[in-house]
Order: C-alpha cells, then structure tokens, then sequence
C-alpha cells in the first residue's frame, strides 16, 4: 500500500494522481516542488501518537527541527504532523503544547488529524495545533494545483 511506502518513486506515483503524500523525501523534495508545484511540506517528524497508541515522544529540539526544515526547499510551508487522531487521550496535550512550542520556535507549524476540539489545544499567545484535518482532506489548499491529502481510513 503507497501509505506506508514513503519512497521516491511511490511519492511520485501519489504525486501524479494529484494526492498529497506525507512526508516527501528529503532528497526529492525540490524536485517534487519544481515539477508538481507543492506548496507545503511535512518535515516528517512524528511523534508516535494515534488513535491507537496513546503515547508519545518527547517533542524534539529546535536545532533538531532546524536541521530537518535546513535540508528542504525554501518556498512551500514547512509543517509537521505530529499526530493523528489523539482526542481519546487528553493526557497527551501537555505533550502536544510541547511540540508546538518547539515548531513554532523553529518555525514550523503543527498539525494532527482529528476531530476538531479546542479543549486543552490552545496556549496564551499561539494555538497548539495550526492546522487540523477533519474527515480525510487538509483544511486549507496544499497545493497550487487541487490535490487531496492521502490519509488512512
């Protein structure tokens, strides 16, 4: 199944059929903006969290993030998908503050697919989580051309 195949040529099949795949490789990834026009890039780092594992990482540092967002192109918005599906376990939202802290201190914005819930999502001065898929589709366009998030269902 091309979800779990994060390879080049898997990537550029996806890419093809106008669907989004997460993350790019690094190594491609210029490429993949060039030719396919890609607006917005996860950086890939994840946390571990789903809907059926309540546990996750420990956020990593902003050099660590630095390094990441550093290795790929300069023009598409930089974001992360931390998580996936993590409202079952409120306990894990100091967990998910923590990240957000540290993308956004690197620059990068977090996102999770979940059911929308601002409860325990929101810090004084920045929401936690910038972007939020509902149902399948990322919320706001990813691309200059329309191509849908492949997520699992």
């Amino acid at each position: 199944m091309l979800w779990k195949d994060t390879s080049a040529a898997a990537c550029e099949t996806i890419l093809r059929h106008k669907l989004m795949p997460t993350p790019v490789p690094v190594q491609s990834a210029t490429r993949f903006v060039e030719k396919y026009q890609l607006s917005s890039i996860n950086i890939g780092l994840s946390s571990g969290a789903d809907y059926n594992h309540g546990n996750m990482s420990p956020a990593p540092s902003v050099e660590a993030i630095q390094t990441i967002a550093r290795q790929l192109p300069s023009g598409p918005l930089l974001y992360n998908y931390t998580a996936d599906e993590i409202v079952e376990f409120p306990d894990l939202y100091p967990v998910i503050k923590a990240w957000a802290r540290n993308l956004h201190s690197a620059g990068n914005p977090q996102s999770r697919h979940d059911v929308p819930s601002s409860r325990s999502f929101s810090m004084t001065d920045r929401a936690a989580v910038d972007r939020q898929w509902t149902f399948g589709f990322f919320s706001r366009a990813t691309m200059k051309r329309p191509h849908r998030m492949l997520l699992p269902f």
